[in-house]
């Protein structure tokens, strides 16, 4: 993860583990940019290509092979009280694509 909490994916996927130091618990805010319901799990979330869970203070985040020729991104937001902060996962398009 570079300064800016960006995390490099290969185009393969995997499991990235994030630990918060100063929290015992947060949850997702926001997932590209798009506020998460109240209706919605705000620690669990499951799209086409990633999942997210979080428990207690350890957010795991899985991300599926990038089939597509183009690179994709996501963006999710955490919070814990009023506090809050970022993560950007670039994922590399498909090999040979």
């Amino acid at each position: 993860m570079n300064k800016e909490h960006v995390i490099e994916v290969p185009s393969v996927g995997g499991t990235y583990v994030l630990k918060c130091k100063n929290y015992a618990g947060f949850w997702i805010s926001s997932i590209d940019g798009m506020e998460l319901g109240d209706d919605e799990d705000m620690h669990n979330v499951a799209r086409e290509w990633y999942t997210v869970i979080i428990e207690g203070n350890v957010m795991t985040v899985t991300i599926a092979s990038n089939e597509c020729p183009d690179d994709r991104t996501l963006d999710i937001g955490i919070r814990c009280g009023n506090a809050t902060d970022g993560f950007t996962f670039e994922q590399s398009k498909a090999e040979g694509r």
